[in-house]
């Protein structure tokens, strides 16, 4: 672990040697950054930002932190009237700015290392992260030291207090502190290991890895709504495929999906084993493409062989009430390990019973009724993935490409119109 005197002592690295203009950033991080120096506070960038700028990557977001505490920020930012400003977050407290070209997270510095006192329960895991320190003790309290990086726009300089740099460099993924302790804290940073790894193509350093194999049961003291929450995040991250693969060398898959881990461990030739793989590839291909994706078909896929299993524990009953009974038991079972809500649940529902429709296709005069229907699409493309394994679907699935085809425009509804819901509030 890089000492407080090392810190201290460390240069900051010159502009020029890493091209991060402004012209690369937000104006909405730079004004945000720009006001918290006017009132005489810190104003950097930092963390993932940093990061993917010196890998050459467009960041997805820019966050600013500073030495002011959330009530400070906020009064400073109410002082201006082209900021919005409010506090969220209980376990971490963060300020949500909004300005001409975006939202900024702003976040104060916070104590690391062995100086802090922080509320943890009895495995470790910190319950409340809040204890407000200097830039050298923020640093120390990151996960990893790529994303301990700080950029001071006013002085086009990057602050590197752990060696980040070099790591961003060698394209090096290491731990700041000791592993085993920093995942106990919070065993989530173990699913930000496997992330930042696979979708930046860095190397784990093999005492950041090691723990994960001893210490992977400790995600299920996480609660399901953010295992579900970490979950969405990396499975539509647009290196799913990469994330999944490497999720499955660790005991971490068991403990988000254990119902398709089981599958996929005791059938290695069926459904789940062929067919998700693909499924992951075909969704980072979507976001690529710029396309539309849901929550729900990532459940449709990931939850068809368990469900397909129980359907044959449910012999006896009708058809309907077969279906339902299955589908509910596989549902409420994951909703265990990641949250689903009743809305997910319903449209996985809807899909999932739009399938026996499709595998058996009625007249073509009745096609344009179905495919008028909501989950019509998202049906038909899992079809599309079932037909890869299953050559039995091949004759549907040209059918249904076909009716499309000849079906009026205004049938044939957007994806994006038809799965446009509610805006979910992000919360810190």
């Amino acid at each position: 672990m890089p000492s407080a005197k090392r810190a201290q002592s460390r240069r900051r690295t010159a502009r020029h040697k890493h091209l991060l203009g402004r012209k690369k950033i937000s104006r909405a991080a730079l004004a945000v950054a720009a006001r918290l120096r006017e009132e005489g506070c810190d104003g950097l960038l930092v963390g993932g930002c940093v990061r993917d700028l010196l890998l050459g990557r467009a960041p997805k977001d820019f966050d600013v932190v500073t030495n002011a505490t959330p009530e400070e920020a906020v009064r400073m930012f109410r002082r201006a009237p082209k900021f919005h400003a409010r506090k969220i977050g209980r376990r971490f407290r963060l300020v949500m700015v909004r300005a001409k070209g975006g939202t900024v997270e702003v976040s104060t510095y916070r104590k690391g290392g062995a100086e802090r006192r922080l509320a943890a329960d009895g495995s470790g895991r910190i319950l409340e992260d809040n204890v407000y320190g200097s830039r050298e003790q923020d640093a120390l309290r990151r996960d990893f030291t790529v994303n301990a990086l700080y950029f001071d726009p006013a002085a086009g300089e990057v602050i590197d207090d752990v060696n980040g740099v070099e790591d961003v460099e060698r394209r090096v993924l290491r731990c700041i502190g000791e592993p085993a302790v920093r995942y106990r804290e919070d065993p989530v940073r173990m699913l930000r290991a496997i992330r930042f790894a696979a979708l930046l193509d860095l190397k784990m350093e093999a005492e950041t890895a090691r723990p994960i194999h001893a210490l992977g049961g400790l995600l299920d003291s996480i609660p399901p709504p953010r295992r579900f929450d970490e979950m969405v995040k990396m499975m539509h991250s647009g290196g799913a495929a990469r994330i999944m693969a490497r999720l499955r060398e660790y005991p971490l898959f068991d403990s988000l999906l254990p119902l398709t881990s089981r599958c996929m461990r005791n059938r290695p030739g069926g459904f789940a084993a062929r067919v998700v793989p693909a499924a992951m590839q075909n969704t980072d291909l979507r976001i690529r493409q710029g396309k539309p994706v849901i929550a729900a078909f990532l459940f449709v896929v990931l939850l068809w062989e368990p469900l397909q299993l129980a359907l044959g524990k449910s012999r006896g009953r009708g058809g309907d009430s077969r279906f339902e009974h299955a589908a509910d038991r596989v549902l409420a079972e994951q909703a265990g390990f990641t949250a689903l809500s009743r809305h997910v649940c319903r449209r996985v529902k809807d899909i999932w019973a739009l399938q026996k429709t499709l595998e058996h296709p009625p007249a073509a005069a009745a096609a344009a009724t179905v495919i008028a229907q909501p989950y019509f699409r998202a049906a038909y493309d899992f079809l599309l993935l079932r037909a890869e394994a299953e050559r039995e679907l091949r004759a549907a699935a040209s059918f249904w490409t076909e009716a499309q085809e000849a079906a009026p425009p205004a049938v044939v509804a957007s994806p994006e119109r038809k799965f446009r819901g509610r805006r979910r509030r992000r919360r810190g």
